[in-house]
């Protein structure tokens, strides 16, 4: 068992090598080939797509809307791809290993044959039993390990019959869709007789275009599965190396060059149908285009104009809804201006009022005065009497009367003294507060002259912007009266853009009229505004 197990580690592994190395150099080959094939058929596809454009537009169309077939055909193929490597690097360390331990269990077998040979007397040693046994529960492990590398070759060989189902299932498919390219073909013959219906021929002419993208899709799976199927080739390579099972390796080569040689050619079959359908159908797809570009055109100019009505429309219903805007602003400023007209009247009422008791208080003041001035003269005359008496008094009576009378002299003298200073203080006080009020009254009647002006010159602006206003809604054919507008406003709105679209003014001229229009309202709400700030001030100083 021991010399069996020598010869073939031995023998058989180098034929293994050698079959190893004449599939590795085949593969090798096969790859060549297979690259240059898909450098000629991408050379082809590259020619093909540079001829038209609608081809190419049509395209991206497809392979945008197919992208995510496309992305689980890539994941589940990355998926095979990740699980031979795997693979391939388990089946290898356990080549290794199984090598490993071949190589020390052929170099114990040997060593024992040479002991044996030199000393065949002790061939009953408990030693040499021992490491027989040893080596032949090793040997046993190994069978189970070789065994168990069948059973996973046997699990490949079942995937690769998977593959190549699926491999056929793609063929199916690639003959369905040569059918039906066949029958799009056909309608495309029964659609050239009707030369009228151009939209079908737009149809039949993408489903053309479809078909062909789709054919190069699966050109395309076809090549990635043919690269899988060139992984799983190297596993099995590898298995059988491991297994000793290169005969059906090779026919499971010889197939796939098979199905290579057969796909090549069919492949080549429907590329020349491919090159005639382009050929024939190109004159007929650009004639299409050509047509349905001048349909497009069209409809663009006709989609612009109307795009243009509909902003002209658009820009006069505005400009209809900002005149209602100024309207309600003009009733509503108007309002406004008779109210302040009201409060500047109520204004000019309290003033004149004030006005009134002022003259009243400065004739009660004036005859104060004069009644003061007269009391004045009175005293002054009285004092001069007194004067005058007691000089003639002083030669009649003794010392002593004389000095009574020079002591009420000296008394009445002192009280006219100061009757005259206190009179005199409070005429200055009266004096004082009369250049006040005539001051106050002289700014309250300039103010008043300015808020006059102020508001003369408003009215003039308010009645030359309502003219102006009128005159312009008049000239737009604007609806005169509110009441006979019962029927329904979307009327009045037609009427409006009608009139508006027939007219003579452009949009620019109603921007302007806007832009007057904003201004103007500005300035009388900013005048406004000042009229109603001195009108607080003059109520705050007639207040106080």
């Amino acid at each position: 068992m021991a010399h069996d197990s020598g010869g073939l580690s031995r023998e058989e592994f180098l034929r293994v090598q050698e079959q190893l190395i004449e599939l590795r150099n085949r593969n090798y080959e096969l790859q060549e080939e297979l690259k240059r094939k898909s450098n000629e058929i991408s050379q082809l596809s590259n020619s093909h797509s540079t001829k038209s454009d609608a081809l190419q537009f049509a395209s991206k169309l497809i392979s945008r809307s197919k992208d995510k077939d496309s992305a689980k055909y890539e994941v589940e193929i990355e998926n095979l791809q990740r699980k031979l490597a795997t693979q391939e690097e388990e089946f290898r360390l356990q080549q290794e290993t199984l090598f490993a331990e071949i190589n020390k269990i052929t170099s114990m077998n040997e060593g024992l044959k040479k002991a044996s040979e030199i000393s065949p007397e002790n061939e009953g040693n408990s030693t040499l039993d021992a490491e027989y046994q040893s080596l032949k529960s090793e040997l046993e492990k190994s069978k189970v390990r070789i065994e168990e590398l069948e059973q996973k070759s046997t699990t490949l060989q079942e995937l690769l019959a998977a593959e190549q189902a699926k491999k056929l299932e793609q063929d199916s498919l690639i003959h369905g869709l040569e059918n039906q390219l066949l029958e799009c073909r056909a309608e495309m013959e029964t659609n050239e007789k009707e030369a009228a219906k151009k939209a079908q021929d737009l149809e039949a002419d993408q489903c053309m275009l479809n078909m062909m993208v789709e054919l190069k899709k699966y050109q395309d799976e076809r090549e990635t599965m043919i690269k899988s199927y060139k992984e799983m080739e190297n596993s099995l390579e590898v298995q059988s190396e491991l297994v000793q099972k290169n005969q059906k390796l090779e026919k499971s080569v010889d197939y796939l060059s098979q199905n290579l040689e057969e796909s090549k050619r069919h492949f080549e079959e429907i590329q020349m149908k491919y090159n005639s359908l382009v050929e024939n159908e190109q004159q007929k797809i650009n004639q299409s285009v050509e047509s349905a570009l001048k349909e497009y055109r069209d409809q663009a100019l006709i989609t612009e104009n109307k795009f243009q009505l509909v902003k002209i429309s658009y820009r006069f219903f505005s400009t209809y809804l900002k005149i209602q805007e100024v309207s309600d602003m003009r009733k509503e400023f108007e309002k406004e201006r008779d109210e302040l007209l009201l409060k500047i009247r109520r204004l000019e009422d309290k003033i004149s009022a004030k006005d009134e008791e002022k003259n009243m208080a400065l004739k009660k003041q004036t005859a104060l005065m004069k009644e003061l001035q007269r009391s004045l003269k009175e005293e002054r005359k009285r004092a001069d009497s007194l004067e005058k008496k007691s000089e003639e008094k002083a030669g009649w009576h003794v010392v002593g009367q004389d000095m009574e009378t020079r002591s009420s002299h000296t008394f009445d003298g002192n009280e006219s003294i100061s009757s005259l200073s206190a009179l005199e203080s409070d005429n200055v006080e009266l004096i004082n507060r009369l250049t006040t009020l005539q001051s106050l009254h002289h700014e309250s009647v300039s103010r008043l002259n300015h808020l006059e002006t102020e508001n003369a010159s408003l009215r003039k602006e308010i009645h030359e912007k309502s003219e102006l206003i009128e005159h312009w809604i008049k000239t737009r054919a604007m609806p005169s009266n509110n009441s006979q507008n019962s029927s329904p406003r979307e009327g009045g709105l037609k009427k409006f853009f009608t009139s508006a679209l027939q007219g003579d003014e452009s949009a620019s001229d109603i921007k302007e009229m806007n832009k007057k229009l904003q201004r103007m309202l500005e300035e009388t709400l900013s005048k406004n505004i000042g009229l109603q700030r001195d009108i607080q001030t003059l109520l705050e100083r007639t207040d106080m």
